[in-house]
């Protein structure tokens, strides 16, 4: 009796910890915050023909709440469970629900409004719920707002089924103030007007997934142009004129071109009803691609004055991106958010071949070496280095996987893949994959399962490592050729073309070919010898110390004609001069960098070099010969020919003399703040007004403020204040903040856009040098083994240059003792 008892009692345990089946013969789905992985198979499982119709009812008074009404038409294949629609908001927000014509009570449970099995029906169903709108994805301002919905806000906003491979068809109708304008995904079918208000409804929309969807409405200038019989809309709010006269025509052109250039590789028409885009101060991104409105940050397109190749090629590139997502990304999708980086890597592939035909007197591959290798090495040098591929358990963890080697190393496998296969049989790739996925969503083993049709190789098995695998090569010299190896002792070998500088990886570079040569290397032989330079400084080489290659780049200044090297030259001058020097080697140097500096903006002919130097000349001045210049610049006392500072550019001014002068602070800024003409510009001003104050308090405050998600609503904003709380000259007061930058990555990554955590943690580490940062940063990580492993990973990435710095800083000190005992 006993043993049956046992017998009965094992047979009990594994039966309850099986998932239990409904009558359909699937899994029940438990009621989880997020949207799980298994919540989304199920879904995709049994739903079908989905449309919203949403009205949204936006007030005058920025005070007031936003109120909508969503109603959800979906077709059921199995009624057999609970149906869970996702709204991350309070449960007070849903405020009627009605399902088949019939009024339920709200059931709002754990970020999800469940909507009993009882109440619905096999086919089709209608689904009513009015509700007030969650505004953390809105971006509201009291003159306007957009949607930013990537990669699972739709659900703060509207309930909804907030997965990529549940496209939808929206239908949406905006009431709004009378003077205010609109943009969505669909063209306008009617607007109506009263004596205060204005009612704008779209047609119903093309296909798309519930990150795509969105608006953009306020006060906006609008502009039209149709471009070969496509008519295109453009929203902006910037009030200098003359910076939109000089930039408008190119802003059509480069999406224009972009399109026909992605027509005509693709083979298929421009996929979608309508054309858009809004140009949006402070927005988080440079661009963001929703369907037929694409959304950009006002910086990224409208440039200054004689503005840098590098800033020409930038944008092109940002536009071309965005519009190449309208095929990958929108037009096929991924499954899930595992596969995230399957559009953005095409996005950012496309985007360097388009915009080539635009700029035929750029060396584009120095270019592509230039715009990618630097950043993904950033990443995967370090101990925290993810690979192109990351498992996903829950959406609410998706925007975690953004950052470089999404962006950045991506590209650089999808080159290697190019050459693998050929030009010719890669495009018959891209064009079969995109016209057997059109309007549907796929993976990235899907896409390999194509491209094995058009090679012998074993794609899959060159994919596992590039794809799958964290970190990069290591190469050594074997004699008079180049070895590969795993420096992490894995056995991993990443097939690649390494000649015509196309390697990927960590290569031997000797400082003095620098000087030797460096007249008779070709711009892309020159920009991967210097940038491998760079990373064997990192590597604490002891023949390449941050000292010689700060000399090596001022070098580069006096030889160099290409416009991209000088530019990566004056950028590395003060990334080593305010991150990798001690406060005496700056002193030593300082007076003679800014000459320098000064020198090459007076006398280069170049007027989008001019602001290159003279960003770098504000930035390293510190003597009183160099502050009175900058001061003279800022009173508009003095004037360099050829040198033209915009608002934005005397606003940047304005910071660093209150950083460097803040005895003086309040001056400068009570000064620049009544010159200011742009809204949008002066809240920016005065939200960052605290962090450039001369009283420590104040700084401090307005740094606990964060704390409060209301005081984080733009990121940018946040940026740039994180940035001057912790410029190198407020380095020792700032050392105090990290363990509380620290506590809050939790909160940020839960509240914030996909970059905002990364670039948080990046802005407030990037000129910490000292061993307490490091020991702070290492405490922080040990305490919290079982911490969010994506967040680890986060954290990890940029902290591993403060871990390298402070190494390097040892080492040469070491270096010191011993030649002084030498001696």
């Amino acid at each position: 009796m006993r043993f049956i008892l046992i017998i009965f009692v094992l047979c009990l345990s594994a039966c309850t910890s099986m998932p239990k089946i409904d009558g359909e013969g699937r899994a029940f789905i438990k009621v989880k915050e997020g949207v799980s992985a298994d919540l989304m198979a199920h879904r995709k499982s049994v739903i079908t023909d989905l449309r919203y119709t949403i009205s949204v009812s936006i007030p005058a008074s920025y005070e007031q709440d936003i109120s909508a009404t969503t109603v959800i038409n979906v077709n059921l294949t199995a009624v057999s469970q609970d149906l869970q629609i996702d709204f991350q908001e309070r449960s007070s927000q849903l405020l009627f629900l009605s399902v088949n014509g019939t009024r339920h009570p709200v059931q709002h449970e754990k970020e999800h409004l469940i909507i009993q099995k009882e109440a619905l029906t096999l086919g089709e169903n209608v689904i009513e719920i009015r509700h007030l709108v969650g505004e953390s994805a809105l971006n509201r301002n009291s003159e306007f707002l957009y949607t930013l919905f990537v990669p699972d806000r739709a659900r703060t906003a509207f309930p909804i089924f907030d997965q990529p491979n549940l496209k939808a068809r929206y239908t949406l109708t905006l009431s709004m103030p009378k003077e205010w304008t609109a943009l969505s995904a669909a063209p306008i079918l009617k607007i109506e007007s009263t004596d205060k208000s204005k009612i704008i409804q779209f047609e119903e929309s093309d296909l798309m997934s519930s990150y795509l969807f969105s608006f953009v409405a306020g006060k906006f200038h609008t502009i039209e142009k149709t471009i070969k019989g496509r008519l295109m809309t453009l929203l902006h709010r910037e009030s200098d004129t003359a910076k939109v006269d000089r930039n408008i025509d190119a802003l059509f052109t480069l999406h224009a071109q972009a399109i026909d250039w992605l027509e005509e590789y693709t083979g298929i028409k421009y996929p979608f009803m309508k054309f858009g885009f809004a140009v949006l101060p402070g927005f988080p991104f440079g661009g963001m691609e929703h369907t037929g409105a694409i959304q950009y940050r006002d910086a990224s397109l409208f440039l200054p004055e004689n503005p840098s190749q590098a800033a020409l090629l930038s944008r092109a590139s940002l536009i071309s991106h965005e519009v190449a997502h309208m095929w990958f990304g929108n037009l096929v999708t991924m499954n899930w958010f595992d596969d995230v980086w399957t559009k953005e890597v095409y996005a950012n592939f496309m985007a360097a071949k388009i915009i080539n035909p635009s700029f035929p007197d750029v060396d584009h591959n120095l270019n592509f070496f230039l715009d990618h290798y630097p950043d993904a090495y950033a990443v995967d040098r370090t101990i925290g280095a993810n690979s192109i591929y990351q498992n996903l358990e829950n959406l609410n963890e998706a925007g975690s996987l953004y950052g470089a080697i999404i962006y950045k190393k991506a590209p650089i496998m999808m080159r290697q893949l190019e050459l693998l296969l050929g030009k010719d049989n890669f495009q018959k790739g891209i064009q079969d994959y995109l016209k057997t996925f059109a309007n549907k969503n796929a993976t990235w083993p899907q896409l390999i399962e194509i491209f094995d049709r058009y090679t012998d190789i074993d794609v899959k098995s060159w994919s596992d490592v590039w794809v799958n695998s964290a970190g990069r090569p290591s190469y050594k010299n074997n004699a008079q050729t180049l070895q590969q190896y795993d420096s992490k002792s894995q056995g991993r070998i990443w097939p690649q073309k390494i000649d015509d500088n196309l390697g990927y990886g960590l290569f031997p570079a000797n400082i003095e070919s620098l000087y030797d040569n460096w007249g008779h290397y070709s711009d892309i032989e020159k920009g991967t010898l210097f940038i491998n330079l760079y990373e064997q400084m990192l590597e604490n080489n002891p023949l390449v110390r941050p000292l010689d290659l700060l000399n090596a780049s001022v070098y580069i200044l006096e030889q160099e004609k290409n416009t991209l090297l000088i530019t990566e030259a004056v950028k590395q001058i003060e990334t080593l001069f305010w991150g990798f020097l001690g406060e005496r080697q700056r002193h030593a140097k300082g007076a003679f960098l800014e000459e320098t500096l000064w020198t090459h903006m007076v006398h280069t002919p170049d007027r989008s070099l001019k602001g290159i130097f003279f960003r770098a000349y504000q930035s390293i001045a510190m003597t009183e010969r160099g502050l009175k210049r900058l001061t003279r610049l800022w009173e508009k006392d003095l004037t360099v020919p050829g040198l033209r500072l915009s608002e934005d550019d005397l606003i940047a001014l304005t910071a660093i003399l209150a950083i460097k002068q803040p005895a003086r602070a309040s001056a400068y800024l009570d000064t620049q703040r009544s010159r200011i003409k742009n809204k949008d510009r002066l809240s920016r001003f005065d939200y960052l007004r605290p962090t450039l104050s001369s009283s420590k308090r104040e700084r401090l405050q307005w740094f606990y403020n964060l704390q409060y998600l209301e005081n984080r609503y733009t990121e940018r904003w946040v940026l740039s204040g994180i940035s001057y709380l912790h410029h190198p000259l407020r380095r020792e007061e700032a050392e105090k903040l990290i363990l509380s930058s620290l506590l809050l990555m939790r909160d940020i990554q839960l509240t914030g856009s996909i970059f905002f955590p990364t670039r948080f943690i990046q802005n407030t580490l990037k000129y910490h040098s000292s061993s307490k940062v490091e020991k702070t940063i290492r405490r922080f990580l040990q305490e919290r083994r079982q911490y969010n492993a994506q967040l680890r990973l986060k954290i990890l990435q940029p902290t591993d240059l403060v871990r390298r710095k402070v190494k390097i800083k040892k080492s040469i000190l070491a270096e010191k003792k011993t030649k002084s005992k030498e001696n």
